[in-house]
């Protein structure tokens, strides 16, 4: 395990801040966290890759996902966090958790991806970490950042809205428009240091 800092990637509701949950913590059901009982926030290590995430979504849910924001987020510091795109440690969380390591699970879908990816993440997180970089299913080559704020503390995350917001148009055919700058909203976040709008 080792710390992580730099900047992440993510898309939000049109206007949300960068650190918008929503209705994350009751309802979100995805390859990394297990509805109901723990949630995550997904960050992309890249523009591209978090492009990627989004286009998936709209691939899936079609027109409900609208136009939205595609969003930086600086982290200063997070820790511990475990590195899954490296072999060995993929390994040896996979074991740990009880399943037979195939890291093409990590990346592929159905119920059974899933679950794998959702044992590792508990194996990770009874190991006390709080983030996890794992291999985008929507992009070969690209990484993903999930982060479970249920299991940070204070001393081992500064985290902050990042610098650049672009908005993403969608259309009936969802086909990406080009990217419409918009003014960054500063996040309200209590544990968050807030900034002086622009």
């Amino acid at each position: 395990m080792s710390a992580f800092a730099g900047l992440v990637w993510r898309h939000v509701p049109v206007g949300a801040v960068a650190l918008h949950v929503g209705k994350l913590f009751k309802h979100s059901e995805g390859r990394w966290n297990r509805k109901g009982e723990f949630a995550c926030l997904y960050t992309a290590l890249t523009r591209v890759g978090a492009l990627a995430e989004l286009a998936k979504a709209r691939a899936t849910a079609g027109s409900i996902v609208g136009t939205r924001d595609l969003v930086s987020i600086q982290i200063g510091r997070l820790e511990p966090v475990l590195d899954l795109t490296e072999a060995s440690v993929y390994r040896a969380t996979a074991l740990a958790a009880g399943e037979q390591p195939d890291a093409s699970l990590m990346t592929t879908n159905g119920d059974a991806a899933y679950e794998h990816c959702r044992r590792l993440s508990e194996a990770a997180r009874a190991g006390g970490c709080t983030a996890l970089i794992v291999p985008s299913a929507a992009q070969p080559g690209e990484k993903n950042l999930v982060i479970y704020f249920d299991v940070v503390v204070p001393k081992q995350v500064d985290i902050d809205d990042g610098p650049d917001r672009e908005t993403i148009a969608f259309t009936s055919c969802g086909r990406e428009h080009d990217a419409v700058e918009a003014d960054p909203v500063v996040s309200r976040a209590s544990w968050v240091r807030e900034r002086p709008r622009r």
